[in-house]
């Protein structure tokens, strides 16, 4: 039964798993044999083998996937993975105990000076000592405990290395020998003449997976999108530098918008002791404010820059439902589970830039692109880093976005358009009519575009919602009048403010209530 030595060629990772071909050469005489692929990983599908090849007089009469275990792992190397862990342990075990002979030392000598306090005067007093001999033990015991404090730092940083050296040595042998199952794939053939057989192997394992990454990047009004894949694998034997596809089919700090909720007002009712205790507990909160630089203008004496760097690309393959990205460039990924980002592509897309703002809730202005996928790829569903120029300014998510498909991407908070949301008017009417009460609340909210160009601003608002008969919550004015205005009672306006320029928005709204009724929701 002949064995084969084969080298892996290719690679496709899917979102679940991978598929593996691999190609060697055996040489084979005449009558069939059992050509024996050895030592495979157990996460191998044995229904996903075939095999396939390359020669004269010679024909694949079967496939089939054989599982052998062991008590001990037969292989070499983890014989040698485990000398070295050893090793490395009695390396830190004899550090362990000269620490603690320096420590043994460091008491002595604590012990010997303490003794020495009345020990020594006295014998400078009855002239049996010299103070020379007090200085010269003094300085033994001093020289002496400063040695061993330094071999104790010494063998700290030591051993403080091994203990790296030590987990590094578990991560390499723990994977596989805690695999005890070893797969062989036997391919058996028939030869009618002696030939050298060119065989290709192909099969699906589990343990490895792919997902998109993308940077999302504005520079000035334009968007780039960085695709990149985040590749990782323990499938149980390492992937060497070879052309990898990835694959979409199935074979088997934030920067979102704030949204407002709806504003009721009700009935005042008073608080139980538990809640008041609870009602003042302090609140947590944060808050997220990101620069965006304006472009800076080049110097006109100076040399025009170099050309940006080229970057290397997947190509894209489309059949069906699904995309395959054949890597551009040859990637080796190890079986250790660490992730491997690789680039995809570089998409520049259509976009259109506008600012969103809920000043009731923060007086910030959100940067918002509704960007177009002018490109052939999908976009999957993915985490993508926000930069503005070269600075980070927050994370978002992706959902899947098929080509020609617009979707929106919040790009954090630009300083430069300024809001202001201010209570310009509270009152209550001095006169009632009946047991009616009727207070007056006015809000103006200031928008200042700092832009070198028009800002399009969308400003969200809102007056309360009463949520009990004997109150009614009315709008009394509003200035300009809102583009939209919701069921309930959302305001929003949408407009676009010149550079250098500011514009207000004003609302105000009444409250009706019985007059000794107190109510809640009201606060300002």
């Amino acid at each position: 039964m002949p064995t084969i030595e084969t080298d892996i060629t290719d690679v496709t990772v899917y979102v679940d798993r991978a598929r593996v071909v691999r190609k060697g050469t055996t040489h084979l005489t005449q009558g069939e044999h059992t050509v024996t692929l050895e030592r495979l990983p157990s996460g191998l599908v044995d229904d996903s083998v075939r095999a396939g090849g390359h020669a004269a007089n010679v024909r694949i009469l079967g496939v089939d996937v054989s599982r052998d275990y062991y008590t001990e792992t037969p292989e070499a190397d983890q014989a040698a993975l485990q000398k070295e862990l050893q090793d490395l342990q009695d390396q830190d075990a004899a550090l362990a105990d000269a620490d603690s002979s320096e420590v043994a030392r460091l008491e002595f000598l604590k012990n010997l000076a303490n003794s020495s306090t009345g020990i020594l005067p006295r014998g400078i007093a009855y002239g049996k000592a010299e103070m020379d001999s007090i200085v010269s033990f003094a300085k033994y015991v001093a020289d002496e405990t400063t040695v061993a404090q330094s071999r104790r730092r010494d063998i700290t940083v030591k051993r403080r290395d091994l203990a790296r050296q030590i987990e590094v040595a578990k991560s390499k042998l723990q994977p596989q020998y805690n695999s005890i199952e070893r797969v062989n794939i036997n391919v058996i053939v028939e030869a009618t003449a002696e030939a050298d057989l060119e065989l290709e192997l192909t099969y699906s394992v589990t343990g490895a997976s792919w997902s998109p990454l993308y940077d999302i990047r504005l520079i000035e009004n334009n968007v780039s999108v960085g695709y990149l894949a985040n590749i990782q694998q323990t499938t149980g034997e390492d992937w060497p530098a070879v052309m990898l596809a990835l694959s979409t089919a199935h074979p088997a700090i934030s920067t979102t918008i704030p949204e407002l909720d709806p504003w009721y007002v009700d009935v005042f009712q008073p608080p139980t002791p538990m809640m008041a205790r609870m009602a003042k507990a302090p609140q947590g909160g944060a808050a997220m404010s990101a620069y965006a630089a304006a472009p800076m203008q080049a110097d006109e004496a100076a040399a025009p820059p170099p050309p940006p760097v080229q970057f290397s690309t997947a190509t894209v393959e489309t059949t069906g439902t699904a995309v395959t990205f054949r890597v551009g460039r040859p990637v080796a990924i190890p079986s250790d589970g660490s992730p491997h980002k690789t680039l995809i592509t570089n998409l520049d897309m259509d976009a259109k830039l506008d600012y969103v703002t809920v000043p009731k809730i923060a007086e910030e202005a959100y940067l918002r692109a509704k960007i177009t996928n002018t490109s052939e790829s999908i976009l999957l569903p993915g985490p993508a880093s926000i930069f503005h120029d070269d600075e980070f300014v927050g994370t978002t998510a992706l959902e899947t976005v098929v080509p020609h498909e617009e979707f929106e991407v919040q790009l954090g908070v630009d300083d430069r358009v300024k809001v202001e949301r201010k209570l310009t008017e509270r009152t209550v009417a001095k006169t009632f009519i009946g047991n009616t009460r009727k207070s007056l609340y006015a809000y103006t909210i200031s928008v200042t575009n700092n832009l070198p160009w028009p800002a399009g601003v969308t400003i969200e608002d809102q007056y309360p919602v009463s949520r009990n008969e004997q109150i009614k919550s009315t709008l009394q004015s509003v200035a300009p009048q809102p583009t939209e205005q919701g069921d309930m009672n959302l305001l929003k306006w949408i407009t676009e403010i010149a550079p250098a320029q500011k514009q207000d928005f004003n609302f105000s709204f009444q409250i009706e209530q019985p007059r000794d009724m107190k109510i809640r929701g009201i606060e300002v």
